[in-house]
């Protein structure tokens, strides 16, 4: 599974921004809802309780003329007045039942039967007054308030159940709140996982940008430190190649004076100090032409481990001349590298005299290596490391510089660690050092190839130094010409 890249986490924020967004809008939308629905229940609802108090109403102005006829003794008068009575209690009624056809518990039928009992107690009485019969007529007088009692006992009833219903829609409103206050969670959890997010997110590229700045100033300067070294090189070059023809000549003739000197001879001492010093400018000679020529090179599969035993059997003789014991930790199966097999043996026996010369008392020298994995591919790294003295920072920022050195005159060239940069960066790798008191590390980090990539990689280094060679043919044969 590839891992998250970190362009991908705002990709992710803007989700968690738009989901918190639309999550909002949701809330908001709902709650609105819910509230319109409450105000419109309620409204029709207690409008409901309304018409059940006017047909209350009704139903005591059509039970009034029954009474009212013993103390008016004007039947035709309160009985027409009980008719509009009855009218109006049956239009509202009419619409009550139209309303409350949805409700299960809701039935006007209870309501009506009463107020037909009632209303054949009212008609008695009004057809007794007629017949002048008020004994009979009393009697009906007290039924018809019974059958009212009753009527308004449903009507009671009703408007209980009304409330029943109404309070149950006050219930599925508030479990509709309380789910949404739930969702209102949500969004506060989106909302902070989005700040969170973003202020991850931003010290994440506040870091990648001041990683940015600092690559880009490693570039410029190893761009700087080429173009040094790549002038520094051709400079060397030139040199080299004219002093190296005076130099033979000098060096042929004391030699030759050495051979022909008899021993105790005046002179044998100066010849001697001639061919001792030329050779040590030979050495140095070399030395330039070496750092001159690291751009060109044949690179072919190589194991990294075993250049690196092959430089120790030549560095040992030296190491144990200083005291100095190595020891090695390589690691196994590493994959091959890509390189020139005597500039990197020149590298590691560099790194290696260079670590031996700072433990003039003795010491460990420990040379190991390991494969970190990486995109688009992994590494190689060999580090060596002594337990010397230390580097101060002041000197380690020039170490790799042309012909820098702390040595005393006569024993350093400073070309060096200078080789070891030059050969390491011709390489695609990268050197660097990390020192305190009592232990310094110099680490080369090489690219690794495998399989296919190793042989078309290689096909592709041949062909760039067949070129550069051509051209540099090229390039001598117009000079000579002109």
């Amino acid at each position: 599974m590839k891992s998250l890249q970190w362009y991908h986490l705002y990709y992710i924020l803007a989700l968690l921004d738009l989901t918190a967004v639309c999550s909002s809008q949701y809330v908001s939308f709902r709650i609105m809802a819910i509230y319109a629905d409450s105000v419109a229940v309620n409204q029709a609802w207690a409008a409901r309780l309304d018409g059940y108090a006017r047909l209350s109403s009704l139903a005591s102005a059509v039970n009034a003329p029954g009474n009212d006829v013993f103390d008016s003794r004007d039947v035709a008068g309160e009985s027409l007045r009980m008719e509009k009575a009855l009218a109006a209690f049956n239009a509202q009624a009419a619409t009550l039942a139209q309303a409350d056809r949805r409700e299960e518990n809701l039935s006007l039928s209870p309501i009506m039967t009463t107020m037909d009992e009632m209303l054949q107690e009212a008609r008695s009485i009004f057809s007794y007054f007629k017949e002048k019969d008020t004994r009979r007529a009393g009697r009906r007088m007290a039924s018809m308030d019974r059958k009212y009692a009753k009527l308004r006992e449903a009507l009671a009833a009703a408007e209980t159940r009304v409330r029943t219903i109404q309070r149950r829609h006050l219930r599925a409103q508030q479990a509709a709140a309380e789910a949404s206050a739930r969702y209102e969670l949500v969004v506060a959890a989106l909302t902070l996982l989005m700040a969170a997010g973003a202020v991850f997110y931003g010290r994440r590229m506040v870091r990648e940008m001041a990683d940015a700045q600092r690559e880009k100033e490693r570039g410029q300067e190893l761009l700087r430190r080429s173009e040094k070294m790549s002038a520094i090189g051709q400079l060397a070059a030139g040199v080299a190649h004219e002093i190296n023809n005076p130099l033979g000549v000098i060096l042929g003739f004391s030699q030759s004076l050495a051979r022909r000197l008899k021993a105790g001879d005046e002179i044998e001492l100066p010849i001697k100090s001639i061919e001792r010093e030329a050779l040590r400018c030979k050495a140095l000679v070399q030395s330039l032409l070496t750092f001159a020529r690291t751009q060109q090179s044949d690179r072919i599969p190589m194991d990294l481990n075993e250049a690196v035993e092959q430089a120790l059997t030549l560095i040992s003789p030296q190491a144990k001349i200083g005291r100095v014991t190595v020891e090695t930790a390589l690691a196994a199966d590493l994959p091959k590298i890509l390189g020139n097999k005597h500039q990197i043996e020149q590298v590691i026996m560099n790194l290696a005299k260079n670590a031996i010369d700072a433990m003039p008392g003795g010491g460990a020298l420990t040379l190991t290596s390991e494969l970190v994995s990486g995109v688009p591919h992994s590494w190689i790294l060999l580090k060596v490391v002594d337990d010397g003295a230390g580097i101060p920072p002041a000197v380690a920022a020039k170490i790799f510089d042309p012909f820098f050195t702390t040595k005393p005159i006569g024993q350093g060239t400073g070309l060096g660690l200078s080789l070891v940069s030059e050969i390491v960066e011709k390489h695609s790798g990268e050197v660097s050092v990390e020192s305190r008191p009592g232990r310094t590390a110099f680490t080369v980090k090489l690219p690794s190839h495998t399989g296919g990539a190793l042989d078309w990689r290689a096909e592709e280094l041949r062909a760039q130094t067949s070129a550069e060679r051509g051209s540099g043919a090229e390039t001598k044969g117009s000079v000579a010409h002109g």
